[in-house]
């Protein structure tokens, strides 16, 4: 991002100090013109860190089949389509709450259960735009759709990846890699 620092280090609130090899500091305010630069050879957007295999059910399908899906994968939502276009999510919380308040939750239909609207976001949406989108609506999984159709997903998961990718660029350590490069399967 700043070619001539070898480290970033981020501070609390909009600042970021740099580490010139020569010992020189250097504080930047970021932008929304700084935050949209390109990272290393990529332009960071979601279709860069999304999960391509995203867990769906329909949303006449029984809640037990998204349980049951949710456990297999071990993961924590599964997202609810009507003619594939995604209408809702249940997620562990969703859940927790039905049960607490002793629904019979199994044999209802998923859209019971589901939360929405749920939001979603386009392939070519800046990651900084997700993050506030997510942290203002208190959410931890953006869909990701085009056209209508669901083609991914962007978890809290993968965010925290990006955010040590950027971290480390372009020195990522060996023992970080796995934790960047992480599982792109269903989840």
């Amino acid at each position: 991002m700043f070619p001539a620092y070898e480290t970033c280090y981020p501070k609390i609130g909009d600042q970021w100090w740099l580490q010139h090899p020569e010992g020189v500091k250097a504080l930047i305010v970021p932008t929304a013109a700084t935050l949209s630069v390109e990272l290393g050879n990529e332009k960071d957007v979601l279709s860069t860190i999304m999960t391509r295999k995203v867990l769906t059910i329909d949303a006449d399908s029984k809640v037990e089949e998204a349980l049951r899906l949710m456990v297999e994968f071990d993961v924590g939502s599964v997202i609810i389509t009507r003619e594939n276009a995604p209408i809702g999510v249940i997620t562990e919380r969703d859940v927790t709450r039905s049960a607490i308040r002793g629904d019979k939750l199994l044999s209802l239909p998923a859209a019971s259960l589901m939360s929405t609207p749920i939001q979603t976001a386009p392939p070519n949406t800046e990651i900084w735009r997700a993050f506030e989108t997510m942290i203002k609506l208190g959410v931890r999984r953006l869909p990701i759709v085009q056209g209508g159709k669901l083609i991914g997903i962007v978890t809290e998961k993968d965010l925290t990846r990006w955010v040590l990718r950027v971290f480390y660029e372009p020195n990522l350590p060996e023992e970080i890699k796995p934790l960047v490069e992480g599982p792109k399967t269903a989840r």
